[in-house]
């Protein structure tokens, strides 16, 4: 009989150790399985999944923007049809890219159609001749509610001399327009460098003399 009961307890011995040896198994299964699952997750791989893609609201618009965000270069190989009857580039040519370049950095600015309501006097230094390239450097200087100054820099180059001329200046002043054609408020302007901040004050101060001009007719 205790011969026996020993061969019973091995018997149930075994017979626990074989369920803790499954239970094992199944656990380790699981907790595989588990982390195979969290691996995959879209939550764990930081993108979201479908169903918070399809509810994630629209980006917000910003409220600043820097001068580099929207800061344009435009370059422009001069032909024979740039020329005028003295065969150097007219003048006309370069007054139009600046205002392409001038308003691409305000819609760049602004998100918005906007349309030129003012261009400084711009003095040509050189002539431009035919096949030198021109280059027209925009960036933003001052934001006021609904309007923008734009300063676009005007170089040509010779390709074949290597010589690189500054031809003419000129700031801008564009108007943000929203979908029913009037003026729209736009993103301030973060100054950040020495420059930036003295380029606000220079501008600031000609938006306040234009203002007055218009108001005395």
């Amino acid at each position: 009989m205790y011969a026996g009961g020993s061969r019973v307890l091995l018997a149930v011995a075994m017979t626990d150790a074989n369920d803790d040896s499954t239970e094992s198994s199944e656990q380790r299964s699981t907790e595989s399985s588990e982390q195979r699952n969290t691996v995959e997750s879209p939550q764990d791989l930081g993108q979201p999944s479908p169903t918070e893609r399809e509810t994630e609201p629209p980006a917000s618009r910003p409220l600043q923007k820097r001068v580099a965000d929207s800061a344009v270069v435009l370059q422009q190989l001069t032909l024979p049809e740039h020329a005028n009857a003295m065969g150097t580039v007219h003048g006309g040519v370069i007054m139009k890219l600046v205002d392409e370049a001038g308003a691409i950095c305000a819609m760049r600015h602004s998100q918005k159609q906007c349309v030129t309501v003012w261009m400084d006097s711009m003095t040509f230094t050189s002539p431009v001749r035919v096949g030198e390239v021109l280059r027209l450097s925009a960036h933003m200087t001052f934001v006021g509610q609904s309007s923008m100054e734009v300063a676009v820099h005007v170089t040509s180059e010779d390709l074949i001399a290597g010589h690189v001329t500054h031809t003419n200046s000129a700031y801008l002043v564009f108007c943000a327009l929203g979908e029913d054609g009037k003026p729209t408020s736009v993103p301030e302007l973060t100054v950040e460098s020495p420059a930036e901040r003295e380029h606000w004050r220079q501008g600031m101060a000609r938006q306040r003399r234009r203002s007055q001009q218009r108001d005395d007719g």
